[in-house]
């Protein structure tokens, strides 16, 4: 993607200078015209003698005919009164000149002035916003209870521990529940083919949506990606449910999106009396496991199902081998239990920190970049892949991908991620096993990697930010 930079052209500031000294020599011609007349004027004035010597000057014995004194002075006088009044003229037009000067350079006082004042009221707003972002970031709280196993004299016992994380440590947490839950419900999308995830008509869109196109994204992996990500930030309780399904009613088949959910929601809390069935059971055979989970699904969907699938099972955990009842009633508190109220006003404050700065028309794009830069400084690096994984769910294809309304491309000058390199201090270029950032964002110059392919683009992409770094 090329970026225009919109700078304040150098050669227009060159002709307006060129244009005000035109207008300068302009008026000191008229002025050394004033004073040549005046001087025209003064040369030919007699000298103040009597009249009889001004006859006599002009009475000589050489030719010269005698000539009335009252004549003379008609004569030169109105040649006297012609010249000062040309040369009062270009006095006046020569004022007239410095005064259009005068008021033009105070006109440009004022606007330089006014965009000075609201540089600064643009510049003290993004740092109040950028205050509030720090602020949001220090309010996050989050407890998790985990089950430890503790040896003493009296043997191996089970205890409940309470992590709590903090401010930017719950971001660390955040992204743990995205992997685990990407890794837990991978089965969905190796068996059902694409065109049983998504809507017939959400389908097409994403295949005329140049931006997927040009990219070449794994639409089974897009998909993926955002499902996940609705699961961990909405929840899978029954509002959690609801609104999972509200939002994606439209974009993909709810057969799927049921069953999925319903997945999800078997996992309880560490806390739970039915984890230790849940854990278990996860020692089974892929196959075997996935036959019961999905089983426990239909009966949670009301389907019919062989009550035998529920009778107790064999379990090998490590050299013993147990007996688990598989069938848990639904009443616990859901393992994914969201995280809305903790990342949803985060995201809506930063998306519009940035959208006020690209906005602005008080600043240049190199100030934008600059003001962006300092922002992104602020991230850290599980924050800029929280960010990517927004970015690429529903929620936040808006930074980039989707327009929110129609699903079509956004344009390249509000496509913010790649704009303003937002997440360029992600280290590596595989997350999760099998996401690779650089599949979505090819034309962000990232700092821990490089993609051989984009080479060209992206040395050209590292000289517009070291332009812009020198010029901020």
């Amino acid at each position: 993607m090329n970026t225009k930079l919109t700078e304040t052209d150098p050669e227009n500031e060159e002709t307006d200078y060129q244009s005000d000294d035109a207008y300068k020599g302009f008026a000191l011609v008229l002025i050394a015209a004033a004073i040549i007349c005046f001087f025209v004027v003064l040369h030919n004035q007699p000298a103040k003698t009597s009249a009889d010597n001004a006859i006599s000057k002009v009475s000589g014995t050489k030719g010269y005919q005698a000539e009335d004194p009252k004549e003379y002075w008609s004569i030169k006088g109105t040649i006297g009164d012609f010249t000062a009044g040309v040369a009062g003229t270009l006095f006046s037009f020569a004022g007239f000149v410095l005064l259009y000067l005068s008021l033009k350079k105070q006109s440009e006082a004022n606007v330089m002035q006014q965009k000075a004042f609201n540089h600064d009221k643009t510049e003290g707003r993004f740092f109040e916003l950028l205050k509030l972002h720090r602020d949001n970031v220090s309010d996050i709280k989050y407890s998790l209870v985990k089950r430890e196993k503790i040896t003493d004299e009296k043997g191996v016992k089970e205890i409940f521990e309470t992590n709590i994380f903090e401010s930017r440590h719950f971001f660390l947490a955040a992204l743990e529940q995205f992997e685990e839950a990407y890794n837990e419900l991978s089965h969905m999308f190796h068996k059902w083919p694409l065109e049983e995830i998504y809507t017939s008509e959400y389908l097409l869109t994403l295949k005329k949506n140049k931006e997927i196109n040009t990219r070449n994204i794994d639409l089974l992996e897009y998909a993926r990606i955002d499902i996940i990500y609705l699961i961990v930030f909405f929840g899978v309780s029954k509002s959690g449910i609801e609104t999972v399904k509200s939002l994606t009613h439209n974009r993909y088949d709810l057969t799927f999106m049921s069953y999925i959910l319903a997945f999800a929601a078997l996992k309880p809390q560490q806390r739970s009396v039915y984890w230790t069935q849940w854990d278990l059971t996860n020692k089974l055979k892929p196959t075997d496991l996935i036959t019961l989970r999905f089983n426990l699904a239909n009966h949670r969907l009301g389907k019919e199902v062989d009550v035998n699938c529920f009778k107790q099972i064999s379990v090998i955990d490590g050299k013993q081998t147990m007996l688990v009842n598989p069938y848990y009633p639904d009443k616990y508190e859901k393992y994914y239990g969201g995280h809305q109220f903790r990342l949803g006003h985060y995201f809506r404050h930063l998306y519009q920190t940035i959208s006020f700065i690209d906005s602005s028309k008080e600043l240049s794009s190199n100030e934008m970049y600059g003001y962006i830069r300092h922002l992104r400084g602020q991230l850290s690096t599980a924050e800029q892949i929280l960010i990517f994984l927004n970015s690429l769910s529903q929620l936040g294809r808006i930074w980039e991908l989707e327009e929110k309304k129609h699903g079509s491309a956004m344009p390249d000058a509000k496509q913010l991620i790649t704009k303003y390199m937002i997440i360029k201090n992600i280290p590596n270029d595989v997350i999760f096993a099998d996401i690779r950032i650089s599949d979505y964002y090819p034309n962000v110059v990232f700092e821990g990697f490089d993609v051989p392919e984009n080479k060209i683009i992206k040395e050209a992409a590292l000289q517009r930010e070291q332009i812009r770094t020198d010029m901020v």
